[in-house]
């Protein structure tokens, strides 16, 4: 597989539109790391009943990273059940680790998963998100 497998053009996008990003006042944060590679994840998360009701993130890293993060937002747009979220992160973590068929939504990281040293990178915002 060649690096243009793994960055494809949507990863491209996703990184470069960095839907989300941005800081929430007043609102519960959780800064995620990764000190094998240097990638940062600050989220802001407004949750009422299960729901959230806003989702915000500082993403410096990868282009992977800055990617699933928006993807993420992306996905609290449209289902933000935190439970659901939760479960596309269950989701993804499947997908990389065992090769388990992602759910549509996540697909596009489908590439990642025989890169295991980039797993970590994706699965850094839901991280932060489940903290």
């Amino acid at each position: 597989m060649s690096l243009a497998d793994l960055y494809h053009a949507e990863i491209l996008c996703l990184a470069k539109d960095d839907t989300g990003h941005g800081r929430l006042e007043n609102a519960p944060d959780h800064l995620e790391h990764n000190p094998l590679c240097g990638d940062e994840c600050h989220l802001w998360a407004r949750i009422e009943a299960g729901v959230l009701q806003e989702l915000a993130h500082e993403t410096r890293g990868c282009v992977l990273c800055r990617a699933a993060a928006a993807r993420l937002t992306e996905l609290a747009q449209s289902q933000p059940s935190v439970e659901t979220l939760l479960q596309y992160g269950e989701a993804l973590t499947a997908m990389l680790k065992h090769g388990t068929p992602p759910p549509d939504e996540l697909a596009l990281f489908s590439p990642v998963t025989p890169r295991r040293a980039r797993h970590a990178c994706v699965l850094l915002p839901f991280r932060a998100l489940a903290a």
